[in-house]
């Protein structure tokens, strides 16, 4: 597989084993696994790729300590 291709699949494979939140954090994962891109090239990925951002709401319940039960 060339560089850009092994690229692709690193993205698909963080897109969809995390919660990520911005481009600069992927852009972060993908400097982990060895990847340095910039933030125009990881953009042009995420559009062939056909990605798309999503809004996620995140609720934590959690028992107040003085609330009896």
């Amino acid at each position: 597989m060339n560089k850009r291709k092994n690229r692709l699949q690193a993205i698909l494979e963080l897109l969809s084993s995390n919660s990520i939140g911005s481009q600069d954090e992927l852009l972060q994962m993908l400097a982990l696994r060895g990847f340095m891109v910039t933030q125009a090239t990881l953009s042009r990925d995420l559009k062939s790729l056909r990605t798309i951002k999503v809004a996620v709401i995140v609720m934590w319940f959690r028992r107040h300590r003085g609330m009896p039960m």
